[in-house]
């Protein structure tokens, strides 16, 4: 059976005359002009018939139409980029690996390999001839620091202390283990090795040849924050704290003999130097301390940075002069001579060196927060600049 479709009629439009201007595209009607007047008629005429209330304002003078106009967004031009480096030493290269800060370099004698940690819990070993890391060890844990003294490294970890002899070749660690959170620097003077607290106490472990050669002997009390620094020298302990204070300690009787109080902020780095105790803060100043006549500690120099120090490390350059290596919050590495403290040279990274290291041969080391470690060598002359 055929369907059959209805469909409405055709509707019949009636022919117009169409608009001339609005075949131009000028008529003042708009789109919808189309057939609304005749085509000898101008869109002035056909305001005035249509619309007269229009042409009544007609005569008004027009309104002063104020057109706010909209400013682009205030576009922030980024300072160029400083020099990399300035200064009588050249970089040699750059290694790549570590995913986060690097805490800890060290070259341990009779070793030909160069070791760093980091926070992303691992220890690179490279090959100090070629720059090629030969091995990675996952510790399992945030690094906090990482020492070398003789023959031995240490690396802490939350509650746990790492131990290795690079002679031997064990990968297997010796463990020292204890409970009071992660250790942000250890150092070692002779028998002893020394590891600052996050609780606030410094752990000190007497090396032997027992089956576990390193046995807790003392724990230092005293601090009330986080030990930042530890340093020895001149027969002393001194340790940099968060609370401010520096503390001088007698390693012997492990005696607390006299707390620094000069600085405004965090305890970030000690150096012994000769016969004086350089100490940096986050309060932007380095201060040089040395024994008055009474026997006690006294600011005998202090120099303002600008930005807070977060590490300090002294080494001699090509011609055996002191230097001193100062690393500031802002990403800078500031270079100074000493005692004057003239600026011999700075160092320019992307991110926050946190950890420096010397070397033989004229090298020194820079690790930053984004993992990478720079290799420096002293040069007598000046360098040209290239891109570290």
């Amino acid at each position: 059976m055929a369907i059959t479709r209805l469909y409405p009629p055709p509707i019949k439009i009636k022919s117009q005359p169409v608009c001339k201007f609005w075949l131009m595209g000028r008529c003042k009607y708009g789109p919808k002009c189309r057939f609304l007047h005749p085509e000898d008629q101008s869109p002035a005429t056909m305001i005035k018939e249509v619309i007269p209330s229009m042409a009544a304002t007609e005569k008004e003078p027009p309104k002063k139409v104020t057109i706010k106009k909209k400013m682009p967004p205030t576009v922030k031009i980024k300072e160029p980029l400083k020099e990399p480096y300035s200064g009588p030493f050249s970089n040699l290269t750059n290694l790549q690996g570590h995913k986060k800060d690097i805490t800890g370099i060290v070259l341990p004698i009779g070793s030909d390999k160069l070791y760093t940690a980091s926070r992303d819990g691992t220890m690179r070993i490279w090959n100090c001839n070629t720059g090629e890391c030969v091995a990675v060890w996952n510790l399992g844990g945030e690094i906090g620091c990482l020492i070398s003294e003789g023959t031995w490294i240490f690396a802490s970890l939350p509650n746990l202390i790492k131990a290795w002899n690079v002679v031997d070749g064990k990968e297997e660690p010796i463990c020292l283990k204890h409970s009071l959170g992660q250790v942000y620097a250890m150092e070692a003077d002779g028998d002893l090795l020394f590891s600052g607290t996050q609780e606030g106490s410094v752990l000190a472990w007497r090396g032997s040849f027992e089956a576990n050669p390193f046995k807790l002997v003392a724990s230092l009390k005293g601090h009330s924050k986080v030990v930042l620094c530890l340093t020895t020298g001149a027969g002393r302990l001194y340790s940099g704290s968060m609370d401010h204070t520096v503390r001088v300690w007698d390693p012997k009787n492990f005696e607390c003999l006299h707390v620094l109080k000069e600085h405004r902020g965090y305890v970030t780095s000690l150096i012994c130097w000769q016969s004086f105790l350089l100490t940096s803060s986050l309060d932007k100043t380095i201060k040089a301390w040395a024994l008055n006549d009474g026997g006690r500690m006294e600011v005998i120099h202090s120099r303002s940075e600008e930005d807070g120090i977060a590490e300090l490390k002294g080494m001699g350059d090509s011609e055996g002069q002191p230097v001193l290596l100062c690393a500031l919050k802002d990403s800078s590495v500031r270079v100074y001579q000493l005692p004057s403290f003239a600026e011999k040279g700075r160092i320019s990274s992307s991110k926050e060196v946190k950890a420096m290291k010397t070397g033989p041969g004229d090298l020194f080391f820079t690790g930053n927060g984004t993992g990478t470690l720079a290799v420096w060598k002293w040069t007598v002359e000046q360098p040209s600049k290239a891109a570290a």
